[in-house]
C-alpha cells in the first residue's frame, strides 16, 4: 500500500514538475534557488505521505 501511494505521489510530482519549477523561478528570480526548492518540494511531499501513513 505504501508503495502504491509513493508511486501516485511520484506521478503527480512528475506531471507538475515544470509548473512547480517555473512558479518557484518566478517567485525567487534565481534559477539555482528554484531548482533547489523544486527538489525540496519533492522530498517534502514524499515525507508527508510517509508521515500520514504512519499516523493515519
Amino acid at each position: 500500500m505504501q508503495e502504491d501511494i509513493e508511486q501516485r505521489i511520484s506521478a503527480i510530482y512528475h506531471a507538475h514538475y515544470q509548473d512547480v519549477y517555473y512558479f518557484l523561478l518566478h517567485f525567487t528570480g534565481n534559477q539555482n534557488d528554484a531548482e533547489d526548492l523544486t527538489r525540496l518540494t519533492s522530498i517534502a511531499s514524499r515525507r508527508s505521505s510517509s508521515f500520514s501513513q504512519k499516523t493515519g
